[in-house]
């Protein structure tokens, strides 16, 4: 058997439906098969509890098992890293909790939410080459560590009364710092998220994600816009979300 076939069988083995016992048999011994497949699949229910807690909380046992249940068999985990599962489960789940008219409305938000801190949390936070100084003709280095999020709802914020958050557009910016061990949140509004999405690509210098952000939001680079833009850029190198330029 090739080696790729035998990938596709402990695949569908742990993450598709249930194998009959001939099926693990032709990987070997049926029982430890069937062990494993349990083990493997509680590990990341148990993961993914812990790091949807809220959403979890949100959706209920019953619909948050169901949709579980849909990713380990439409979408099976890619990654050999547990903290990039997180990840991966928002990226199946967000667009059908929105579509889904059986579940809160923020559902959605707070699942990619919840991913996002989780993801920040467990990245990789230097960078390979110190960057130099931040300088309006270089490109910007930004934290490694970092997500930026558009949601519709402010699910960073205490809920109402009622466990429901408030209906709002919600730009986030989601970072660490080198020397943190949990994410922070920092709410951003529309222009400097335009330019912080700019800034993350790393395709053009400082002075260039300015101008095209402020083209597209139809501002004046007046001198009052300058004098708040530069405040707010300090901020970011204050905060650990902007390291420098190159």
């Amino acid at each position: 058997m090739a080696l790729i076939d035998l990938q596709r069988r402990v695949v569908a083995s742990c993450f598709g439906p249930e194998p009959a016992p001939e099926q693990l048999a032709a990987l070997g011994d049926a029982r430890v098969w069937g062990l494993y497949r349990r083990m493997i699949r509680n590990r990341i229910r148990a993961e993914l509890k812990v790091a949807f807690r809220r959403t979890h909380a949100a959706l209920g046992r019953e619909t948050f098992e169901r949709l579980l249940e849909g990713y380990l068999l439409e979408n099976p985990p890619r990654t050999r890293f547990f903290y990039a599962i997180p990840g991966e489960l928002a990226e199946h789940m967000v667009p059908r909790l929105r579509a889904d008219a059986t579940v809160p409305p923020y559902a959605a938000d707070l699942l990619a939410y919840e991913a996002a801190l989780r993801c920040v949390a467990d990245l990789p936070d230097r960078v390979a080459q110190p960057p130099g100084e931040f300088a309006f003709e270089k490109r910007p280095v930004l934290a490694p560590a970092l997500r930026l999020l558009a949601l519709e709802h402010a699910v960073h914020k205490p809920g109402n009364p009622d466990g429901g958050y408030e209906r709002t557009p919600t730009q986030l910016c989601v970072y660490r710092r080198a020397e943190d061990r949990k994410s922070r949140t920092w709410s951003l509004n529309p222009v400097m998220f335009a330019l912080m999405q700019r800034f993350a690509a790393q395709r053009e210098p400082v002075a260039v994600s300015i101008q095209q952000v402020a083209s597209e939001r139809q501002i004046a680079l007046d001198a009052a816009f300058v004098d708040k833009l530069c405040t707010v850029l300090a901020d970011f190198i204050e905060r650990g979300v902007i390291l420098g330029g190159s």
